[in-house]
């Protein structure tokens, strides 16, 4: 399962938005194959409040190659933990994903109304 992330090609957009967009729908449907693993219904509440609100999208707008990078570094992780039998380390991992995320959230919202 962790083989499947792909990062996309150099060059694949057009332009920033488009390569957004690609990644909003790409970040979905990777939480959705967490939650069908899971198969926890909390967990999949959890996704739709934090993962597929519009914030969301703006963070990923936001996100630079590296943010890029240590996000998809996270959910090669997550996918590994559970294919060892791990899932006391998938879960530590997706918590700290989570507030990964949250930090740059919060940093970037702050950048904007300086």
């Amino acid at each position: 399962m962790a083989e499947d992330i792909e990062a996309p090609p150099p060059g694949r957009f057009a332009d920033h938005g488009e390569e957004s967009r690609w990644l909003v729908a790409a970040n979905q449907e990777f939480h959705g194959m967490i939650v069908t693993a899971s198969r926890n219904g909390r967990l999949e509440k959890l996704i739709r409040r934090t993962a597929e609100v519009p914030l969301m999208f703006k963070a990923l707008f936001w996100y630079g190659p590296r943010e890029r990078a240590i996000s998809n570094h996270y959910h090669r992780q997550i996918l590994k933990a559970p294919e060892t039998g791990d899932g006391e380390r998938a879960e530590i991992i997706v918590r700290e994903h989570v507030y990964e995320g949250r930090a740059f959230v919060i940093g970037a919202l702050e950048e904007e109304v300086r």
